[in-house]
């Protein structure tokens, strides 16, 4: 990963819903646009609700090697070795991790933003007597692949969680009021996504966002804007801390209430297609000023 030659720009992308099709999961109609940033070395960064092992999966599927973000927020993770002890160098007296990858050939440097899954379970756990509702990680396979279509590889990395929870949801939206007013009461935070709802630390998209721009700003020595796409409002966050922000339309529920977000843009098409739509326009010349 050559950083010297990176561009003036960072594109941070959702995936479920987003660069990924929310039913097929497929980045099909995204190929050719995303073939055009790594010809420009525009890094693509994810920035998900997604585990390690899922991020790694798709971002050697798709040949990315830019760092990426996991749990909502939660860790930074970093492929690239010596780009990683630059990070260290610049982000402080951050918590850091070492985790294996998934070709076993090398190691994922980890900069943790997020809490452990081990103290939110601690505290999670107990709620649910009083509401109704599953834990991914807990779940029996069959039952995550039926709920969310994924297969029995796909589902199993799912649960792979470190940082955070997904829930799936089963009792009343009244009842959800209830819970996220004692999530909140417990330091945690509660955010919805596209298909589950999620109990973290206190951390979130917006705040990785941010932590990783500067990072590469301190480290390349100049300026960076930023790019956000996403489907959801586990996404707004997100939005709201980039320079040009993009909501992306879903097949499977309406948009996020998205008030008080500067210079947002709005997909026409949902889904990869919108994805690749909208980045195609903000990367024509003239359209974002670039480093």
């Amino acid at each position: 990963m050559n950083i010297e030659q990176r561009p003036g720009l960072l594109i941070f992308t959702d995936l479920d819903g987003t660069l990924i099709d929310h039913y097929s999961y497929s980045a099909d109609a995204a190929l050719s646009t995303l073939a055009e940033l790594q010809a420009q070395q525009i890094p693509v960064i994810f920035n998900t609700s997604k585990t390690i092992e899922e991020c790694q999966s798709l971002a050697s599927e798709l040949h990315l090697d830019c760092p990426f973000i996991v749990e909502n927020g939660s860790a930074i993770c970093f492929p690239d070795q010596a780009f990683a002890e630059q990070a260290r160098q610049v982000m402080g007296s951050a918590t850091w991790q070492s985790i294996e990858a998934l070709d076993g050939d090398q190691s994922l440097s980890v900069c943790v933003l997020g809490a452990d899954l081990a103290s939110i379970h601690e505290q999670l756990m107990p709620l649910q007597s009083s509401f109704d509702f599953l834990v991914l990680s807990m779940t029996d396979v069959d039952t995550v692949c039926e709920l969310t279509g994924l297969n029995t590889e796909q589902a199993r990395k799912a649960q792979q969680r470190r940082y955070s929870e997904p829930l799936i949801w089963r009792d009343s939206e009244p009842a959800l009021a209830g819970f996220k007013m004692q999530v909140a009461a417990l330091g945690l935070t509660l955010l919805q996504g596209g298909r589950f709802i999620h109990v973290l630390g206190p951390s979130d998209k917006g705040r990785a966002l941010q932590a990783l721009s500067a990072c590469y700003r301190d480290i390349c020595q100049k300026p960076f804007e930023t790019v956000a796409l996403g489907d959801s409002g586990n996404d707004l966050a997100m939005l709201q801390a980039a320079d040009h922000p993009v909501l992306i339309r879903s097949p499977a529920h309406a948009l996020p209430t998205h008030n008080n977000i500067k210079n947002l843009r709005i997909s026409q098409s949902t889904g990869p297609a919108g994805w690749a739509e909208c980045i195609s326009e903000l990367i024509q010349p003239g359209n974002i000023q670039r480093g």
